[in-house]
């Protein structure tokens, strides 16, 4: 027997139901994922300014240390004379 035209448009009505069910759900996943991901890139974002910082504090140790011993080497050539 073969199915009723009816019946086979049910069908493919429920399967484009469940079809879109899918869909709606891997669309809200993906969403989901995209704000996590957002949220990440702005950590990632607020780290690298803070190591940005630090080095930058770092240069300017490093420049003062120079100068600090280059000042004490002049101090102690005049000391030896």
């Amino acid at each position: 027997m073969w199915p009723s035209l009816r019946g086979l448009l049910e069908l493919s009505e429920q399967s484009q139901i469940g079809v879109c069910a899918c869909v709606d759900d891997a669309l809200s996943r993906c969403e989901l994922a995209r704000t996590e991901l957002e949220m990440e890139m702005s950590k990632v974002r607020m780290e690298a300014a803070g190591l940005r910082d630090a080095l930058v504090k770092m240069q300017n140790v490093n420049e003062g240390l120079a100068q600090d011993k280059a000042d004490l080497s002049k101090t102690l050539m005049q000391v030896a004379i």
